[in-house]
């Protein structure tokens, strides 16, 4: 609020009076602070190259989420914004940072002969596995099955607790 603030500290009367900024001083200091902020921002800063429409790229629905393959539809009015498709149909609106270019070719599943392409050719039927009855003769020799952690470490049971 462009004064000092009162502390349990003696200080002159006259030190306390607010003393005005000159917004001409003040606006051409925070001008001159922007460029040199700038200036040192631009230096590894650089445009990413333009898409054109109909080009494959992969981009994020979500920026947790996957890289989704998609095409580009339409290059939108503002900066460095771009209308894609996905395979499914749904369109999305992204900025560049979010697109990257790629050079493999969406899935056309319009046709029908290309979707039988996707099936196997051959259909194998495999017998389930009967689990097998017979009792271990010792208990003790056979281990439980061990459970492993997200991080591949063997979790052994508690003995103190029985499963």
């Amino acid at each position: 609020m462009s004064r000092r603030l009162r502390s349990t500290l003696p200080v002159a009367t006259t030190k306390l009076d607010p003393s005005l900024i000159n917004s001409s001083t003040f606006r051409s200091s925070r001008e001159n602070e922007q460029e040199r902020q700038q200036k040192y921002f631009n230096r590894n800063a650089k445009n990413l190259p333009s898409l054109a429409i109909g080009e494959t790229v992969r981009f994020k629905k979500d920026p947790d989420s996957k890289w989704t393959l998609a095409t580009v539809v339409e290059k939108l009015s503002t900066p460095r914004s771009y209308l894609l498709q996905a395979e499914n149909g749904s369109r999305y609106r992204r900025n560049r940072i979010h697109i990257r270019k790629t050079n493999e070719r969406p899935l056309q599943t319009d046709s029908p002969d290309q979707v039988e392409n996707l099936m196997p050719t051959t259909i194998t039927e495999t017998q389930p596995k009967v689990p097998s009855t017979s009792t271990p003769t010792n208990p003790s020799t056979t281990q439980a099955t061990k459970k492993t952690s997200r991080y591949g470490r063997v979790i052994n049971p508690n003995p103190i607790y029985k499963t």
